[in-house]
């Protein structure tokens, strides 16, 4: 769930000429498009989870984004313990 935030600029000028130039500018930026309840409703979820595989990895072509996947797959045998985490 990831998002393009796109952002442009508009602006008109005269010279001393009296001639206008215009120009218009834009940049669009992917974003995480998560919500708090995304995650909340995600976590809540038995078979959902939020993953992040690192890029170059040769599993996905999410660029190392986080995405929200849905599996029958217990994830917790896979996730590495950590005091915090029990």
């Amino acid at each position: 769930m990831h998002r393009a935030n796109v952002r442009s600029s508009h602006s008109v000028s005269t010279n001393s000429d009296g001639r206008r130039t215009v120009s218009y500018s834009e940049s669009e930026q992917v974003v995480n498009g998560f919500t708090l309840n995304d995650v909340s409703l995600t976590s809540d979820h038995p078979f959902r989870s939020v993953i992040r595989i690192g890029r170059g990895a040769g599993y996905t072509q999410y660029g190392g984004l986080p995405v929200i996947v849905g599996s029958t797959y217990h994830m917790s045998g896979v996730r590495p313990r950590f005091p915090f985490l029990a």
